[in-house]
């Protein structure tokens, strides 16, 4: 039985760790898989002689997930940055959004906000690239989940924000439709726009935590000793600790 370490791309959610351990329990000559979602691994006990690492490899891809080595794990410089531009955008927009929804938001007209902030058409027009743009990422993931038939947070994330500004159109463009019923044309763009900038806000927060945990696990790493003075034949020899035997005796001067 062979044990490989892969690195994970594309989990979102802790929900997406345990469905990728459930596909591969499935797999013939895999007898075990365990996920660790803040560090992005997996630990994988297979039998080579049943299944080589390429093949598990393409079975976490089919899953709608990338896998690679952990050696050969290429650095997510770009996905750091296109994740702080779609934030940056998010963010710009949701408070253009919020206030100009203030005065829809408590009932009474706020005559410092300027009304064009209130133009519903200008709403649409800002909200979109963060709806389509900024929340590509959850859309691509929904899918791939629902294909597979799994749901996971970017479902919930696709379902509510595209609610909200699908609902928001009828408004938008045709608001006498809800005049006639007696109801108010009222739009929620920023309801969607709001939710995928926090939703982009905690994934960044996240992705930087992972960042510090990876990066102080692998100084602990480095910390560790590659040799060890050992006593044997009442001679102090220092030998690599892989080599170390149970029962040896290890010699430490005093104050190391």
């Amino acid at each position: 039985m062979n044990t490989a370490t892969l690195s994970i791309g594309g989990m979102k959610c802790a929900a997406c760790a345990a469905f990728i351990e459930r596909k591969l329990a499935r797999v013939d000559g895999i007898a075990q898989c365990r996920i660790n979602f803040a560090l992005e691994q997996a630990t994988i006990d297979h039998d080579e002689g049943q299944i080589s690492l390429p093949q598990i490899q393409q079975a976490i891809e089919a899953a709608g997930f990338r896998a690679a080595p952990l050696q050969a794990q290429p650095p997510q410089v770009t996905e750091d940055q296109s994740l702080k531009r779609k934030l940056l955008l998010g963010g710009i927009v949701s408070l253009i959004l919020v206030v100009g929804g203030m005065p829809m938001m408590l009932g009474v007209p706020i005559p410092i906000i300027p009304r064009w902030l209130h133009n519903p058409w200008l709403q649409m027009v800002i909200t979109t690239p963060v709806q389509f743009w900024c929340g590509h990422t959850f859309y691509q993931g929904a899918w791939k989940n629902l294909r597979h038939g799994n749901t996971n947070m970017d479902t919930l994330v696709v379902l509510g924000t595209t609610a909200a500004y699908l609902y928001s159109l009828l408004p938008t463009v045709m608001p006498e439709v809800l005049t006639r019923q007696g109801l108010a044309p009222n739009v929620y763009y920023e309801a969607a726009g709001v939710v995928i900038t926090l939703v982009l806000l905690g994934k960044t927060l996240e992705q930087r935590a992972r960042q510090r945990t990876s990066d102080a696990i692998h100084k602990l790493m480095g910390l560790q000793p590659k040799t060890a003075r050992v006593i044997r034949q009442d001679t102090v020899v220092e030998l690599p600790v892989e080599t170390v035997r149970v029962g040896d005796v290890v010699w430490v001067r005093p104050g190391e």
